[in-house]
């Protein structure tokens, strides 16, 4: 399997995937198979869940869940031992505050930082509008992690975007 593009919190992969946009042929170039899932969590605050965060939090991503914008988070793969004592430490002692998902992949994208192009993690959030109809626009958010090595795309937390470009015309 090849590259996975995070989009929000759902993944989405495949070669070519096709969308309807504003009566329009559009394609989407997404890098891998085409496949649609939404992210599992796991609540600290179910005890068996709990154990499983506890003893596996060095491979997980914790977050807390009344935070937002990358804050209370701990990305465990990223994270030295120290962070994780005190992430594990701050779980078992309010779990109802805690949910866990498993580390995705972000896509890298060449991005212009400090006079040059560098590599960067990104993930899509796609505009979708909902009314009558359910229609996608040609286009999104791209988010982009503009520190090196950094796995956090919110803006907050440093993060920035780019253009997002949707081709469309006949075939």
């Amino acid at each position: 399997m090849a590259n996975q593009v995070q989009v929000d919190k759902a993944v989405v992969d495949g070669r070519h995937q096709r969308i309807r946009a504003r009566g329009h042929k559009a394609r989407i170039f997404v890098i891998a198979p085409r496949r649609v899932e939404h992210q599992k969590v796991i609540l600290a605050a179910e005890p068996l869940d709990r154990k499983y965060i506890l003893e596996n939090i060095s491979k997980l991503v914790v977050k807390s869940a009344n935070e937002a914008g990358g804050y209370g988070m701990l990305i465990g793969p990223a994270s030295t031992k120290a962070e994780c004592e005190s992430f594990r430490a701050q779980v078992a002692a309010n779990p109802r505050n805690f949910i866990a998902q498993d580390p995705i992949a972000l896509s890298r994208s060449p991005t212009y930082c400090d006079g040059e192009l560098q590599g960067r993690h990104i993930d899509l959030r796609p505009y979708i509008l909902y009314g009558k109809k359910i229609t996608v626009t040609p286009g999104g958010l791209t988010r982009v992690a503009l520190r090196k090595g950094s796995l956090v795309v919110n803006s907050s937390q440093g993060g920035g975007s780019k253009d997002t470009w949707v081709l469309t015309g006949d075939e």
